[in-house]
């Protein structure tokens, strides 16, 4: 499972015109991002940023919310 194109492309539609769309909607892909790929997710609500996946480039997550950065920018 990976970010679709038809979603990268609505949530760049919805970031340039309607925000508050827009973050549900990054909201909504990004927890189901989080709930299929990160490793601890049955104790962590959020991405750790310290964790050592991510520092050895191996998380999944990272790298299908990369795609969305990319496009958007990082929103926190």
């Amino acid at each position: 499972m990976s970010v679709s194109k038809e979603e990268l492309q609505l949530l760049k539609n919805l970031h340039e015109t309607y925000f508050k769309k827009f973050r549900e909607e990054y909201n909504r892909i990004e927890k189901k991002l989080f709930d299929k790929y990160c490793e601890k997710r049955h104790y962590k609500e959020r991405c750790d940023p310290h964790c050592v996946m991510a520092y050895t480039n191996t998380c999944e997550y990272l790298k299908e919310m990369n795609k969305i950065w990319n496009i958007v920018g990082y929103q926190d």
